[in-house]
C-alpha cells in the first residue's frame, strides 16, 4: 500500500537524492519505477541488470534528470539509442554512466552523449558490440575529464581507438580493454622506449590498467608503458600470452599492488627473479595473480613470498609445481560449486594462509641459500645491464635481444650452480639428496630435502592425469575457474575504487 503524495507532511520526493535498485533489478517494473518521477533533485540512479523496464519507463524517470550526476543503466535490454539519446538532451550534468551490457546501442548516441554531456568523467561501454572508433574519439575530443573508461569486448574498435584515449586523456586513471581483440603494440608506439625522463609523455594518474586476453600485445607494450605510467597500481595481463619474462619492467613501479598474470604460459622463473630484484616493488605487492603460469618453480615462487613482506593474495591455481599436498594444505577452501577437478588444483593462498606458507618455504628451502644468492646476484646484474640499455636510449628490440642472451646465459649459470650444489651436497648428507631408480635403471637426484612424510612432497598425481585426459574438458573448467577466482576479487576492487576516489577529493 502506498500513501497519497496529497496526505503526506512533508515533501519527500524533495529529499531523494540517490535512488538503488540493484538488490530489486529482477522484479522492477514500469509501475515501480513511474512512482519516483516526482524525485526532481535526484543526483543519483542505479537501475543495473533491471530488464522488465522499458523505453517509456525509463524516459519517464529520466525526466527528473537535470541535476542526475550518476547513472547505472548496465544489462538493461531497454536501453537503445534512443534512451541515450533521452539521456544526453536531459541529463546535462551527467559525470558517471555504466552501459556495460547495452548491446544495441551504436555510435550515433554516443556521439550525441559526449557532445551533451561535456563533464563525464566515468563511462563504461563494456560489451557495447556494435560501438566502432568513433564513439570513443567523440568522447575524448569532447569529455576533457574523462577519468574512467570501460571497452570491454567492443572488437568493432582498433589502436586508432586507444591512442586517442592515452593522448587525449593524460589524467585517465582506469582503462579497462578487456578482450580488445584488435588491440596490438602498433596503439602505444607514440610512446617512446627509455627512462621517464627522456620524454614529456607521461601518464601519472593512471592508476588501473586492465589488459586481458589482449592477445597480441607483447612485451614491447610493457617497455612502452611502463615508464610512462610509474604511478600504476593495478596491472592485470591475464591470457595475454605473448608476454614474456619481460615483465621485469614491473620493477620500476614503485606504486604498484596488485599484479594478473594467470595463463600468461611463457612467464618463468626469469621474470620474477627479475622482477624481484627492484628494493622497491617487493614492498607494496599485495595480490599475485600466477594461476596457470605453468614454467613456474616452487623455488621463484618461494622467493617472491619470501620478499613481498605485504602479500596478501597469491593464486597458483593449476600451476604443477604447487599441485602438493605441502603447499595446498596453506590454501583456501575451494568454492562449493567448483568440480572436482577444479578443486584438485585449485590453490589460492590469502592472509593467514601466506604467511603460513611463507613461514614452510623459509623452514623447507628447495634449493641451498647459496645457490639462491648467487641467481639475486646474476639478476642484479642483468637489470643493472638492461636499465643502462633503456637509459641510453636503445630500441626495444636490441633490448630484448639483449634480455633474452642473458636469461639464456642465467639459465646456464643457474642451472651449473644447481648441479655443484647437488653435488656437494650429495657427499655430505644422505638427507638432503635422495636416490630413485627410474625404469631404465638410472638414479635421479631430488634437489630438496623430504618432509618427514614423504608423500606431501609428491605431485598430486590424479590431478596431474586428469588435467590431460580430455584437453577441450581441461580448457572449460580452466576458464570456468577463472571466471570464480575472478567473481572472488570484485569485492577486493571495489575497496580500491573507494580509496581512487578519496584520492580525488
Amino acid at each position: 500500500m502506498s500513501l497519497d503524495r496529497s496526505k503526506t507532511l512533508f515533501p519527500y520526493p524533495n529529499y531523494v537524492r540517490r535512488l538503488n535498485f540493484s538488490f530489486l533489478a529482477p522484479e522492477l517494473t514500469d509501475d515501480i519505477l513511474v512512482r519516483f518521477d516526482s524525485c526532481k533533485r535526484l543526483e543519483r540512479l542505479l537501475l543495473p541488470g533491471s530488464n522488465k523496464v522499458t523505453e517509456d519507463g525509463l524516459k519517464r524517470i529520466l525526466t527528473v534528470g537535470r541535476g542526475l550526476y550518476t547513472l547505472d543503466m548496465s544489462e538493461i535490454p531497454a536501453v537503445t539509442d534512443s534512451v541515450l539519446e533521452y539521456v544526453a538532451n536531459h541529463c546535462p550534468k551527467l559525470h558517471t554512466l555504466y552501459l556495460t551490457g547495452c548491446s544495441t546501442i551504436t555510435d550515433g548516441s554516443v556521439v550525441k552523449l559526449a557532445a551533451n554531456c561535456p563533464g563525464l568523467k566515468r563511462i563504461k561501454l563494456g560489451q557495447c558490440s556494435l560501438l566502432t572508433d568513433r564513439s570513443i574519439l567523440a568522447l575524448t575530443k569532447n569529455c576533457p575529464h574523462l577519468m574512467e573508461i570501460d571497452v570491454t569486448n567492443c572488437n568493432l574498435m582498433t589502436n586508432t581507438a586507444i591512442q586517442s584515449v592515452f593522448k587525449t586523456l593524460p589524467q585517465v586513471r582506469d582503462i579497462n580493454m578487456t578482450l580488445f581483440a584488435n588491440l596490438t603494440d602498433q596503439a602505444f608506439s607514440f610512446i617512446p622506449i627509455g627512462p621517464p625522463a627522456s620524454s614529456n609523455i607521461r601518464f601519472d594518474q593512471l592508476r588501473v590498467l586492465n589488459l586481458t586476453s589482449c592477445v597480441l600485445i607483447t612485451d614491447e607494450t610493457l617497455a612502452r608503458i611502463i615508464p610512462a605510467a610509474s604511478r600504476l597500481r593495478n596491472l592485470t595481463l591475464t591470457k595475454c600470452d605473448r608476454i614474456t619474462d619481460a615483465i621485469f619492467a614491473m620493477a620500476q613501479l614503485p606504486k604498484l599492488r596488485r599484479i594478473g598474470l594467470v595463463k600468461c604460459a611463457n612467464i618463468t622463473d626469469h621474470g620474477i627473479y627479475a622482477m624481484l630484484v627492484s628494493q622497491i616493488v617487493p614492498q607494496t605487492l599485495e595480490r599475485v595473480h600466477l594461476s596457470y603460469c605453468v614454467h613456474l618453480s616452487d623455488t621463484a615462487v618461494a622467493a617472491l613470498v619470501s620478499q613481498c613482506s605485504k602479500l596478501t593474495h597469491l593464486s597458483v591455481t593449476g600451476v604443477p609445481a604447487f599441485m602438493s599436498h605441502r603447499y595446498q594444505k596453506f590454501c583456501r577452501t575451494p568454492p562449493s560449486e567448483f568440480t572436482a577437478h577444479q578443486r584438485e588444483v585449485f590453490c589460492v593462498f590469502s592472509g593467514k594462509g601466506v604467511r603460513e606458507l611463507r613461514q614452510y618455504m623459509q623452514e623447507h628451502p628447495t634449493v641451498p641459500s647459496s645457490t639462491l644468492s648467487s641467481i639475486q646476484r646474476s639478476y642484479r646484474i642483468m637489470g643493472s645491464t638492461v636499465a643502462s640499455m633503456v637509459a641510453g636510449g636503445q630500441h626495444s628490440s636490441a633490448i630484448l635481444a639483449h634480455l633474452g642472451f642473458t636469461l639464456r646465459e642465467t639459465e646456464n649459470h643457474i642451472q651449473n650452480l644447481a648441479a655443484h650444489n647437488a653435488a656437494a651436497v650429495a657427499t655430505t648428507s644422505d638427507v638432503a639428496t635422495a636416490a630413485g631408480t627410474e625404469n631404465d635403471g638410472e638414479p635421479t637426484a631430488i634437489l630438496y630435502a623430504p618432509s618427514a612424510d614423504n608423500s606431501e612432497d609428491l605431485p598430486n598425481i590424479e590431478a596431474l592425469s586428469t588435467s590431460v585426459a580430455d584437453p577441450s574438458i581441461q580448457q572449460r573448467q580452466e576458464n570456468e575457474a577463472l571466471e570464480l577466482e575472478q567473481q572472488m576479487e570484485e569485492m577486493d576492487q571495489e575497496f580500491d575504487y573507494a580509496e581512487m576516489m578519496m584520492e580525488q577529493h
